[in-house]
């Protein structure tokens, strides 16, 4: 078994994680096997796979999240939750 995956990333989008990106953000980690959580600001860890969790975080614009992924897919995973984050959701 391999250890987990912690990313961190800066939230760029201009509202942070409103709902339509947390639903992205959800739709993405649903993806993949691996188990994963957000922390910011230490606020969670929270599941990657829950809306209403994500937007508890407080994930401004600005704020660093870190991305924790555990299982056999952990490192795609984590990276593709980096670069949707990187990519400011489409909001741009």
């Amino acid at each position: 078994m391999s250890d987990p995956v912690s990313k961190e990333v800066k939230v760029q989008n201009e509202y942070g994680f409103h709902l339509v990106p947390a639903g992205m953000f959800v739709k993405t980690a649903g993806q993949y096997k691996a188990k994963i959580t957000v922390c910011c600001r230490g606020n969670g860890p929270v599941p990657a796979t829950s809306i209403m969790a994500l937007v508890t975080i407080q994930a401004d614009k600005g704020s660093v999240i870190k991305i924790t992924a555990d299982g056999e897919d952990a490192d795609e995973a984590a990276d593709a939750l980096v670069a949707l984050v990187m990519s400011k959701f489409g909001e741009d």
